[in-house]
Formats: structure tokens, C-alpha cells, sequence
């Protein structure tokens, strides 16, 4: 997945369901200048993802232990950080060449 990243970005965000961002991405890449800025974007988002899934099975399974406990499950927002990450990286980035 990391080569797709860094050879293709935009289809990197398509894979993972984030259709906007890829849009964002094809729009970049279009350019030679912002393949590369394109390539790190996709390959941070990526790392960044792989955490976030990794911290949420870490939250999941000491959640599943308090439960025991407590009678009560604290919900999670459907916005992840790795969303607003993205957004934001994207947008300094697109906003920059442009």
C-alpha cells in the first residue's frame, strides 16, 4: 500500500474510501511540481491511518475491561483525527501551489 502512495496518491485515498481527498490529490498530481507533495501527503495519511486503526483496537480492548466495571461505554465521534489531519495537510498543500 505504501508504493501505491508513493507512485500513485490518489489512488491510495480512493482505496481507503476517502473520495474527496483523492479528487484533491488527482487535482495536485496533475502537476510534475506537485507529484511530490502529493506522494508525502498520501504516504503520512497513510501512517497516520494504520496508528489511528492501531489505537482504536488498544482503546476498544481497555474499553472492553472497564466495562466490567462501569455499566456505561463512552461513544466515539466518527471523525477521526487522521480526518482532520488530512483535510488540513491537503489543503495548506493545494492552497500552496495554487
Amino acid at each position: 500500500m505504501t508504493l501505491i502512495a508513493i507512485f500513485f496518491p490518489f489512488v491510495s485515498f480512493f482505496l481507503r474510501g476517502r473520495i474527496l481527498t483523492s479528487i484533491i490529490c488527482l487535482i495536485l498530481q496533475i502537476t510534475v511540481i506537485g507529484w511530490i507533495p502529493a506522494a508525502i501527503w498520501a504516504v503520512i495519511s497513510l501512517q497516520n491511518g494504520r496508528e489511528d486503526k492501531h489505537n482504536k483496537k488498544l482503546v476498544d480492548a481497555f474499553s472492553t475491561k472497564r466495562l466490567k466495571y462501569f455499566s456505561y461505554r463512552k461513544s466515539f465521534a466518527s471523525f477521526t483525527m487522521t480526518d482532520l489531519y488530512d483535510f488540513a495537510l491537503g489543503s495548506i498543500v493545494f492552497l500552496g501551489l495554487f
